[in-house]
């Protein structure tokens, strides 16, 4: 027995020597894996950081489009603005842009300067974004990943099919004569002037051809002519679809010239009634603003001539409204009792100059809107681009109007 024992020892120390050499290599190629696996990751994540980068950058730069050259520039500004991340939902803290491209197809090689953009901005409808080069050194896997990997991403965005849904729309709706225009469009380039009808009560509305009333405001807090102000300024805006059906159940005498021009006007800096700066805010472009002034929408797209507001900061695109366009209503007879009128469309207008409430100073009618509560429009084409609408899918009507979605 204890030969066989003195036999069997050296047999057993051997094992135990290749299990130690055994787990040496595997430790060591499992730290390896290890470190590789480290070093991946924060590859990964770097260039995470850097396409969210990019896609903020593109959706927001798109959405700035316009037709026209301050729609490039604005677009260029807004793909480099380091607050992406709080408007878009996509980090982009300590990453920098490279480029900002433009062009008319979403696949067209290479992109347009924003220069050359400028040169025909109407047809511009795609936004390239692209990184600058991030550089990450690698801590582990050197033999296999080198000393440092540098990383760019890119994206594109540009416009989306036609929008059924329009949130923040101008709280009124123009009434059009089908039998004059059955396509609801309008002459580019030219004044449109539509007129305020008062109702008397609930159920007594008129509206003929680019008439307008105040559209059902009882979703505002407030009351009377504090819902009509709030509701025209867009403090608290909803969405509604095309084809659906709206009321006018509000429009009687608190609905009047004054509540919608104190409300209209804080787009031109005129803030009066219980409206106070910065909410809602101004428009970037105030011109118009001074009885006898007016700008016209290639002015505004072209930023020329230019006055900013004094309440700080403004904002992009309010002077661009949104706004239902129904059918006229003949006479205040129907079933409901109340007034009521289709979406047949949604229509992008730029408004050129404020609005008198009550024709008195300091805000007197102008020639062109001689009477309360005028506006004076200028339509913004058909192919007008929005960010307060989105596509329903359960509402199988489509308007020309369409947003900035990532494409690549």
């Amino acid at each position: 027995m204890s030969l066989a024992f003195v036999q069997s020892k050296p047999e057993r120390s051997h094992e135990r020597g290749s299990i130690i050499v055994m787990t040496a290599i595997c430790m060591t190629a499992f730290m390896l894996m290890l470190g590789l696996c480290i070093d991946v990751s924060r590859i990964y994540m770097m260039r995470a950081e850097l396409q969210n980068a990019a896609d903020a950058a593109a959706l927001s730069a798109a959405r700035e489009l316009n037709s026209g050259t301050t729609g490039i520039d604005a677009a260029v500004a807004r793909a480099n603005s380091p607050n992406l991340g709080n408007t878009q939902g996509f980090p982009k803290t300590g990453v920098s842009i490279a480029s900002v491209g433009f062009a008319v197809n979403v696949d067209d090689n290479p992109y347009m300067s924003a220069t050359d953009a400028k040169t025909n901005p109407t047809n511009i409808h795609f936004v390239k974004v692209t990184t600058q080069s991030a550089s990450l050194p690698i801590l582990f896997a050197v033999g296999v990943l080198g000393t440092s990997q540098s990383q760019s991403r890119q994206a594109i965005a540009g416009m989306s099919v036609g929008i059924n849904t329009i949130c923040d729309y101008f709280n009124i709706a123009i009434a059009v004569d089908p039998s004059i225009n059955p396509t609801y469009t309008f002459p580019t380039g030219t004044e449109l002037p539509v007129h305020f009808q008062d109702g008397t009560g609930n159920s007594g509305l008129t509206l003929t051809n680019m008439q307008y009333a105040v559209l059902d405001t009882s979703w505002v807090t407030g009351n009377g002519t504090n819902e009509t102000r709030d509701a025209t300024a867009g403090t608290n805006p909803r969405c509604i679809h095309l084809g659906d059906l709206l009321t006018f159940s509000r429009s009687n005498s608190a609905n009047n010239p004054r509540g919608i021009a104190d409300g209209t006007n804080t787009r031109f800096d005129w803030y009066s009634n219980g409206l106070k700066c910065p909410d809602p805010r101004p428009d970037l472009n105030v011109v118009g603003k001074n009885p006898g002034g007016s700008l016209t929408l290639a002015q505004y797209q072209s930023g020329s001539p230019i006055t900013a507001p004094g309440c700080s900061p403004g904002q992009t695109e309010r002077r661009l409204l949104l706004i239902p366009i129904i059918d006229i209503i003949p006479n205040a007879a129907n079933p409901t009792g109340q007034p009521q009128g289709i979406v047949k469309q949604f229509r992008g207008f730029f408004i050129k100059q404020y609005l008198s409430g009550d024709c008195k100073n300091p805000l007197p009618c102008q020639a062109n809107a001689p009477a309360a509560g005028d506006i004076v429009l200028e339509y913004a084409g058909n192919d007008f681009v929005t960010s307060r609408g989105f596509y329903d899918g359960s509402c199988t009507n489509i308007t020309n109007i369409r947003v900035a979605v990532l494409y690549k």
